[in-house]
C-alpha cells in the first residue's frame, strides 16, 4: 500500500502495541498500514460521521482485516469499551484533538503513547498537552505539499511550562528548522505583511539562531 509522505510519517511514529485507535479514521489506510506492519494486533477506528467510517470498514474489510478491527460513529473515543494502548489523532485541527483528550482523560492518561498530526495550529497542541501532564517523545516537521508537525505524547502527570519557542517548534533540531524558514520565507517572500504569524515563525527561528533567513536563501541559490 502507497502511503503519503503524512500517513508514513505517522505509522512510522506508532510503537508496536496489542490495540491501536485511530480517531477519525476516515479511509482506514492507516489502520489497514499498522496491522499489515505488525504496529497492532487489533485496531479501533472512530469517526463522527457515517460515510468515512463505512468507507474505513470497507477498506479492511477488502483486505481480509474485518476481524482484527472494530469501528464506532462517535466523537472521540466516547462509549468506546474497547482500551488501546496508543492513539492516533490527524486531520483535524489542534483544538479538536485537545477537546477529544479532555474529553476522555482517563482513558488518555492510561495509554503508551498518543501520536498527533494537527491540520493547524501546533502551538495550540503542544501548549495544551504540556498542561494536562503529556511529554513529547518524538516530533517530526514534514513538507507534503504543505507543512506538517507529527508529534508522539506520553502521559507522565508533571505539568510542562513552554517557552514561546518550544511552543511553536517542540525539539526540533537546528537545520530542520532553518529549512523550514527558508521555505516559509520562500512562499511569503511577497506577501509579508498580509501573513503576519508566517512572519512571526520566521523572526522566532532566526532570533534563536542568530540567522537571516535571506542569508540562508542566498546560501542556496549559491549550491
Amino acid at each position: 500500500m502507497n502511503l503519503s509522505l503524512r500517513l508514513q510519517t505517522i505509522l512510522n511514529h506508532i510503537q508496536p502495541v496489542p490495540v491501536l485507535a485511530d480517531i477519525g479514521c476516515d479511509h482506514g489506510k492507516l489502520l489497514l498500514a499498522a496491522l499489515k506492519s505488525t504496529k497492532c494486533e487489533f485496531g479501533i477506528g472512530t469517526d463522527v460521521r457515517a460515510m468515512p467510517l463505512k468507507r474505513a470498514q470497507e477498506t479492511l474489510k477488502k483486505a481480509g482485516y474485518q476481524q482484527q478491527t472494530v469501528f464506532y460513529q462517535t466523537d472521540g473515543m466516547k462509549n468506546i469499551p474497547e482500551e488501546a494502548q496508543c492513539w492516533v489523532l490527524a486531520g483535524m485541527g489542534a483544538e479538536l484533538m485537545v477537546k477529544i483528550i479532555n474529553d476522555s482523560i482517563n482513558k488518555a492518561q492510561q495509554t503508551t503513547q498518543i501520536v498527533m498530526c494537527p491540520h493547524h495550529q501546533p502551538e495550540i497542541l503542544r501548549l495544551k498537552m504540556a498542561s494536562l501532564g503529556f511529554e513529547v517523545i518524538k516530533e517530526d516537521l514534514i513538507f507534503d505539499d504543505h507543512f506538517y508537525w507529527v508529534i508522539s505524547y506520553q502521559y507522565h502527570g508533571q505539568t510542562i511550562t513552554l517557552s514561546l519557542y518550544e511552543q511553536y517548534f517542540g525539539q526540533l533540531k537546528k537545520a530542520q528548522l532553518l529549512s523550514y524558514a527558508t521555505k516559509l520565507y520562500q512562499q511569503n517572500f511577497k506577501h509579508q505583511q498580509r501573513n503576519p504569524k508566517s512572519k512571526q515563525l520566521i523572526e522566532l527561528i532566526t532570533k534563536e539562531f542568530s540567522v537571516d533567513p535571506l542569508q540562508v536563501l542566498a546560501a542556496d541559490d549559491q549550491d
